[in-house]
């Protein structure tokens, strides 16, 4: 049938993803959506079209802030073809950009699984999986630390405590109003009264004549 494939004077998938590569990159990111909503529309695609209209619709729904809708086409990359490493690429990147740095590994990780070696993107994946274990190390380094009392049930900080002599849980009652209310309430403290240090480093006064 004369509709089944485009003739001389009419635009392919391909065609349409050139023209949609131009409206992105002035910025005319509707447009671009638009137009390769034809050419997915435009007949059935090989599979190297379709990646790489997913791909450009990765770029411009990032451009639009529309993470959700963009790891959608990027999942959808990789149930295209498993072995290409662009899908896995775009997954790690969204990853990265929420500062989720163990997801994005676990994309990389994945694509270093699915992506021959031959394939020159497996050496990106690599790049990439690199410099993520460093983001991941840095994240950890300087994440926030947590008072343990405060994620503690009260019976496991008692026990805690009852390990602290006096003079150690006085010392804790210079950390922090939480270590002085937790020491207050569960330590030695409570019922001790500690008369070791009694005399000693007393000033000792000459008798005047």
């Amino acid at each position: 049938m004369a509709g089944d494939k485009p003739g001389p004077n009419m635009a392919g998938p391909p065609q349409f993803r050139r023209e949609a590569q131009k409206a992105y990159e002035n910025g005319e990111y509707a447009g671009a959506l638009a137009i390769l909503d034809k050419a997915l529309a435009s007949g059935p695609l090989s599979q190297e079209e379709a990646l790489a209209v997913l791909d450009l619709r990765v770029s411009i729904f990032l451009k639009l802030d529309d993470e959700v809708t963009a790891r959608k086409n990027a999942i959808q990359m990789i149930r295209t073809n498993r072995a290409d490493g662009r899908g896995y690429l775009r997954l790690g990147q969204l990853e990265r950009l929420a500062r989720d740095y163990a997801a994005a590994m676990t994309w990389y990780d994945h694509g270093l699984k699915k992506v021959p070696e031959s394939d020159r993107r497996h050496a990106y994946i690599i790049v990439q999986h690199a410099k993520t274990m460093a983001l991941l190390k840095a994240q950890t380094v300087l994440s926030k630390p947590v008072d343990p009392f405060t994620k503690l049930p009260a019976e496991i900080v008692e026990m805690v405590v009852s390990f602290f002599n006096y003079r150690e849980a006085v010392l804790c009652l210079r950390v922090s109003k939480m270590w002085r209310d937790v020491f207050s309430t569960y330590s030695v403290l409570r019922n001790t009264l500690d008369f070791s240090r009694v005399g000693k480093g007393r000033r000792e006064f000459p008798c005047r004549k």
